[in-house]
């Protein structure tokens, strides 16, 4: 008896619900078939937590569709501040209990690499990405032109980057991209590196991150959601007992 031919399956089209907090700004995002149909956002450096659900409720509305129409639950990891991770990724994971979807996760440095490759498709040159820390120093890793990492993330002060990226990397010149874009582009420029400013934002945002998540889950190449935490909290003073 002949087996019948196997079949199959189409792929899923990805409906991804995007949010991003590791900067000064809360935002939130649906990608639908490789597009984004809504997207919102709040510029604040603190309250993520509070207005995090509403305003994803808020963007889910905007986009005509639901909570349960999500198959992915993309989220920025970071690295930036702990607590906009800390409750970007608890939210996210609650949404994916609630709504069976997969998480992604995004890291805001990859997401604004891939953005820049996206703003100007034909751009060899690597990119250098960066991150307020909220210590002083940035953040700092080396993309490709294809936003691929060529390095870890480090920290360093404005005018130690020039000193400790490889001649080689920055032969043909660097785009630069994210939190003190221009200082750091001046610095370079005093050090005889070429530096192009892309025109994109400087902080990583949910459609940014939707935009990288949808690659990858397309390539099937996707991350967990896991904190890109770099440094400990920096908590404040201990409250006294009342005892």
């Amino acid at each position: 008896m002949k087996k019948p031919p196997a079949t199959t399956l189409p792929p899923v089209t990805p409906h991804i619900l995007a949010i991003e907090a590791s900067a000064n700004q809360l935002s939130i995002a649906v990608m639908v078939n490789g597009e984004v149909v809504a997207a919102r956002q709040h510029l604040a450096a603190h309250g993520h937590a509070v207005g995090i659900v509403p305003l994803s409720i808020e963007t889910v509305k905007d986009s005509g569709m639901t909570f349960d129409a999500m198959t992915h639950i993309a989220a920025g990891c970071g690295p930036g501040s702990f607590t906009g991770i800390r409750v970007v990724l608890a939210a996210a994971k609650g949404f994916c209990m609630a709504h069976q979807a997969t998480g992604v996760g995004v890291s805001g440095l990859q997401a604004l690499a891939h953005a820049a490759s996206h703003a100007a498709a034909g751009a060899t040159t690597p990119c250098l990405v960066l991150a307020d820390t909220r210590r002083g120093p940035l953040y700092a890793q080396i993309f490709d032109a294809t936003a691929q990492p060529m390095g870890a993330i480090f920290e360093a002060s404005i005018q130690q980057l020039p000193h400790l990226i490889d001649a080689e990397i920055t032969a043909s010149g660097l785009r630069v991209i994210g939190t003190d874009r221009m200082a750091v582009a001046d610095a370079l420029t005093g050090a005889g590196i070429a530096a192009v400013l892309p025109d994109i934002d400087e902080m990583p945002s949910a459609s940014m991150v939707a935009r990288f998540a949808n690659k990858q889950i397309i390539e099937q190449q996707t991350a967990p959601l896991h904190p890109l935490y770099l440094a400990d909290p920096r908590l404040g003073p201990k409250k006294k007992s009342n005892g």
